[in-house]
Formats: structure tokens, C-alpha cells, sequence
């Protein structure tokens, strides 16, 4: 029997799609219909054989940052497959159809917050930053800024809003570039509002925070904070100090960042948790444009000839060489191949997730002492982490 990859044609197979979906993840089908309205069908790919959707999923087009600039990503989300179908293979066809889509398309990168690692590794994904949870008992903010001034955002905030944004995500490796996709996740995560608040200079937004309130128990709630952002450290403490604000009522604040976020720098005490909550995956699309997409530390002169391996995406295998100057990268085909690894420990080392060195140590590259001290030193950088869900 043969298969076929393609968009939705008709309201047949974007009902068989939401009804493969609402099955996998429990979803009310007018949710997975809004999503799909959201996204826009031409992001959906369902995988038939002959005349039945066997499963699909949405692509997400956005930007990851890495090395300070943004590099093209196609984010995958609702993976689905009929439950008849499981297990014969489906799964390895729709994502391996969807990699080579991407990667005749130009697109540098594919990212997704996995199920299972065991299927997205067959399709070359692998861990490359890290998500936690953070929370904070607001009974333990000792700080109290008044100063700075503070007030409820409107919808007019928005342009400030989305620019101090990027001007703080930017240089953290793994932070989205969004579009409005997950701008909506902020202002409206799974349709609920949000309360947004900044923090002024005149007319200039040093700081913001969307929040919502959460899991009232005993009387009292938890905030749940979609979106924390600060450039200055008094917008920083100002933000803290609203949040302490709320302790006569609320028990903690809660979110998403990694272990080496600043607000924990403001802090008097190591009062707060982080619960691990997943190792993200990122996937080299296309070799050439992902390595000359990604920023690399200025004044850094350096030449890299890598040797990669790729079962999925045959344009992805053989030598290229990676020359680095003045923070901007270039890529062509060909070189010696001094480094030899696979499609994912390049990615592994390419987001700074692992150095050289530790992925020699689990048997994943080789090379000479001296290529894999040049490699993790190109690709070195603030921890990949990511405070979105998509």
C-alpha cells in the first residue's frame, strides 16, 4: 500500500487529523480545531495511506537564538498517529517526510519538547537545552521597591512589550524568537487570560510580567506567571516586590526559566525551587544553513572541518567545513573532516548543550584532543534553556 505526505486537502482529513489528535492528547476537538485555525492549515501535514490520515502534526515557524542571532526553526507540535496504525513504523515516516520537507525548504533547525526520545532520536533530534519550573514562596521576597514606576499593561504596550522581549532573549542561547503563536501562549495560555504589568522610565519599559492566578487550597492561590522579563535591576526588584505584594493571599509564584535565571541574583535567600521539567529537542535541518545562521563570539577567528552523519536526510552527509570570524559563521561542502560525529551530537554540541569533550566521553564524536578543545570553544555559550511550552 502506498503512503502520501501532504497538507490537508479537505475538511475530511482535517477532521480525521483532529479526531487522530484529540485522541492522543485528550484534547476537546474544538480545541484542536481552534489550533489548527490558529497555525493555519498550510502548517499541517497529515500522512495517508491510500485514503486514511494514518496521523500528522503542525509546524510552527519561528527563530531560536543562538550566539546572539537568530536562526531559522520550525517548531513541531501535535504528533499524532491512529492507534491502529501504532506501531508499524508511521511515526519514523511522518517525521523523516517532515525533516526532508524542512530541509529542501532551507529551514536550519527543527525543535519539539518530546513524548518519547526514542522516536525523535530515529528522526536525528537530540537533547540540547534544558526547561524547569521555578517556585517561589512569596512570603520569603523580602524585597521592597516602591520607586520605580509600575502599571497594568495595554494591548497599546504591545510593540514595547515584544522589543524588550527580544532584546533580553536574544542573548540566551535557546530562547525563541516568537511569533504570534506563542505570543498567545503569554497573553492567552490554553484560552485563559492574563494581567499584564511594566515597569516605566518615562516611556521606556524596563520590565514586565503576565500573570494568572492558580490552585486555590485552603484559602489561598498561586500565581502562575506566563511571561517574566527585566533589563534593569530595579525593574527587577520592582517586579519582585508586586510579586511579594500578593503573600497576604497567595502562597508562591510560579515559572519558567533555567537554573541560571537573574531574578535569583535579587534575592536576599536560596529560598525558591526548580523542578526539572524536560530536556528539549533540537534537530539540524539543513548543515550548511543552520552553521552559517548561528552567532559565534566576536573577535573568535577559527576553522572547523566536520565529518557528519545523517540516516534521514541523505543531503545532510559528508564533509563540510565551518569558518568563523569576526561572530559570523560560513559553511560550504568539503574540508578534511578532523571531527566525525552524527547528526545529533551536532546538535548537542552546535546549541552548547554538551562540549566536545563530554561527548567523546559517551562515545559519541572523534577527533583529536585539539579539534575538540577548537569545537567547544566556537560553539561555547550561556546554557541553552527555554522558558516557552509550544
Amino acid at each position: 500500500m502506498s503512503t502520501s505526505f501532504h497538507i490537508p486537502k479537505d475538511e475530511s482529513e482535517l477532521s480525521a487529523l483532529a479526531d487522530i489528535l484529540t485522541e492522543s492528547f485528550s484534547i476537546e476537538p474544538n480545541k484542536i480545531r481552534e489550533r489548527f485555525d490558529f497555525i493555519g492549515h498550510d502548517n499541517l501535514r497529515v500522512l495517508n495511506q491510500d485514503a486514511t490520515v494514518m496521523g500528522g502534526l503542525w509546524l510552527i515557524p519561528m527563530g531560536q537564538f543562538f550566539g546572539g542571532r537568530s536562526v531559522p526553526t520550525a517548531g513541531i507540535a501535535g504528533v499524532g498517529v491512529r492507534p491502529d496504525y501504532r506501531g508499524h513504523g508511521a511515526a519514523n515516516d511522518l517525521m523523516g517526510r517532515t525533516m526532508n520537507e524542512l530541509h529542501d525548504k532551507g529551514m536550519a533547525l527543527s525543535g519539539l519538547y518530546p513524548a518519547t526520545q526514542a522516536l525523535y532520536r530515529q528522526s536525528g533530534f537530540e537533547q540540547a537545552g534544558h526547561r524547569f519550573e521555578i517556585n517561589l514562596r512569596l512570603d520569603s521576597i523580602r524585597i521592597r521597591e516602591r520607586a520605580a514606576a509600575l502599571r497594568r499593561l495595554e494591548d497599546s504596550d504591545r510593540p514595547k512589550v515584544e522589543a524588550l522581549y527580544r532584546q533580553v532573549a536574544q542573548p540566551r542561547n535557546g530562547y525563541l524568537d516568537r511569533v504570534e503563536y506563542l505570543w498567545d501562549r503569554v497573553f492567552r495560555p490554553m484560552g485563559e487570560a492574563t494581567r499584564g504589568y511594566g515597569v516605566f522610565e518615562g516611556d521606556n519599559l524596563e520590565g514586565y510580567l503576565y500573570l494568572k492566578h492558580r490552585d486555590k487550597i485552603d484559602g489561598f492561590y498561586h500565581l502562575s506567571l506566563t511571561d517574566f522579563i527585566f533589563s534593569t535591576p530595579r525593574a527587577g526588584r520592582r517586579l519582585l516586590s508586586f510579586l511579594g505584594g500578593h503573600s497576604s493571599m497567595a502562597g508562591e509564584v510560579r515559572w519558567f526559566g533555567g537554573p541560571n535565571d537573574p531574578a535569583f541574583y535579587l534575592l536576599s535567600e536560596q529560598r525558591f525551587k526548580m523542578q526539572f521539567r524536560f530536556y528539549w529537542m533540537v534537530r539540524i535541518a539543513h548543515i550548511e544553513a543552520a552553521l552559517s545562521a548561528r552567532g559565534y563570539a566576536p573577535g573568535m577567528e577559527a576553522e572547523l572541518h566536520l565529518d557528519v552523519a545523517d540516516d534521514v536526510i541523505p543531503e545532510n552527509n559528508g564533509k563540510v567545513v565551518l569558518t568563523v570570524a569576526d561572530g559570523v559563521g560560513q559553511c560550504r561542502k568539503g574540508g578534511r573532516g578532523d571531527l566525525r560525529l552524527d547528526i545529533r551530537a551536532l546538535t548537542a554540541l552546535y546549541t552548547g548543550f554538551l562540549s566536545a569533550e563530554a561527548l567523546r566521553a559517551v562515545g559519541r564524536i572523534e577527533g583529536s584532543d585539539e579539534v575538540l578543545r577548537r569545537a567547544s570553544a566556537i560553539f561555547a555559550g550561556p546554557t541553552p534553556t527555554m522558558a516557552d511550552m509550544f
